[in-house]
């Protein structure tokens, strides 16, 4: 009787499911109760097969979080127009990212749950906070880049490129939040964006001196 005939997978490929499985372990579970058993029976792999890719279960904690920027940043990249004009394209962006979060939860809660608080509950070395951060580089470049043909250079740079990505940032999590909060009512992307547009467009104006 002829045995069964083992079918060889690319490593590529592999190691793209074991990311896959491990955004959702780690995203539903956290870092500490994700179980690499769970992620490794997920791609129909031993233990010892996952470790071949990873050094250990932080790495790959570290690794996921990575994997899920980089799906981010492709959909954003995919989405959102380089040469419409700065309104259009930061509309653009902040539906495309409301997008994604709907279509991606996984990767998105892993992703939330990194940048609002792993580094404290999994780590006091820096470690998570660079990471984080280098994962969410390119994201805030983008929002950089949007404001600069929106209100210039020099108005960027007085209120700091940095922190008005980081204020787009929060105003698009507050509308997921408001989404996932407000049981019942039917999610309305368009109208999200739209809120968050009036806000962006108020408060984009003129940098005044301060005496």
């Amino acid at each position: 009787m002829a045995g069964r005939r083992r079918v060889s997978v690319p490593r590529t490929q592999r190691h793209q499911a074991i990311l896959e499985a491990a955004c959702a372990e780690f995203a539903r579970r956290g870092f500490e109760r994700g179980n690499v058993n769970t992620i490794a029976e997920a791609v129909g792999v031993g233990k010892g097969t996952l470790y071949n890719y990873f050094k250990s279960k932080e790495d790959l904690f570290l690794r996921s979080v990575e994997y899920a920027a980089g799906q981010v940043i492709a959909h954003l990249k995919m989405h959102v127009p380089r040469t419409a004009p700065a309104p259009e394209r930061m509309r653009e962006f902040v539906l495309a990212d409301l997008s994604f979060m709907d279509e991606h939860r996984d990767e998105y809660m892993l992703m939330a749950a990194m940048f609002y608080g792993a580094n404290f509950l999994y780590g006091t070395d820096g470690t998570y906070t660079r990471v984080a951060m280098a994962a969410y580089r390119e994201f805030f470049a983008m929002i950089e880049d949007i404001c600069r043909a929106w209100i210039g250079e020099e108005a960027v740079t007085a209120r700091g490129g940095q922190v008005l990505a980081f204020q787009v940032l929060a105003l698009i999590e507050a509308a997921n939040l408001y989404a996932e909060a407000d049981e019942g009512a039917a999610i309305d992307r368009r109208r999200d964006v739209d809120r968050i547009m009036e806000m962006l467009t108020r408060g984009l104006g003129a940098v005044e001196e301060v005496s």
